[in-house]
């Protein structure tokens, strides 16, 4: 439920964080460092406190929106997250994607484990009604979950923008 509810907090996030300016690429690392990655254009991001698993932890969000071709990149990232040993990586990360999934009505049309820097992660395509794909990385590093994500039309895909945000996403730690 909870990762639900952030889920969504970030999609509205990034919908209100968007920017129809074309440019550069942007490699981008928060002031902590915790993680890189290329975003298409310069990326906004803000933080707030949200309650996940009965606990109050910092979500952070970047992203970077072009509103007119309706393409839509992010990483949320929250911080105080604390999972308890009798939980597992990869049952936490398919209730990450089960959330993400059921917050934006999408169905999950694939999924598989793997790992990105060392780190347990879940990868996933999901399409919502309308017709909108996502393709979406959960990872656990560090009692952090990171959630890197893509959303457009299938029509409008830049598929090397794409390649290039979602392969550039590196962990700055040690598993």
């Amino acid at each position: 439920m909870g990762v639900r509810i952030i889920f969504r907090s970030s999609v509205l996030a990034l919908l209100l964080l968007a920017s129809a300016a074309s440019a550069e690429p942007v490699k981008y690392s928060p002031p902590d460092q915790a993680f890189e990655v290329v975003f298409p254009a310069k990326p906004e991001c803000s933080a707030r406190n949200v309650e996940v698993m009965g606990r109050t932890v910092v979500m952070h969000v970047c992203s970077y929106a072009n509103v007119e071709a309706q393409l839509f990149y992010s990483v949320d990232f929250y911080d105080g997250l604390l999972v308890p040993k009798h939980v597992r990586s990869v049952d936490l990360l398919k209730g990450a994607m089960i959330g993400a999934a059921a917050s934006t009505n999408s169905t999950i049309v694939e999924s598989h484990s793997v790992e990105i820097g060392g780190f347990p992660a879940l990868e996933s395509v999901m399409r919502d009604r309308s017709g909108l794909i996502s393709l979406s990385q959960f990872v656990l590093a560090d009692q952090r979950l990171f959630s890197i994500h893509f959303a457009g039309w299938p029509n409008r895909v830049p598929k090397e923008a794409v390649r290039v945000f979602m392969e550039s996403f590196k962990i700055n730690a040690r598993p």
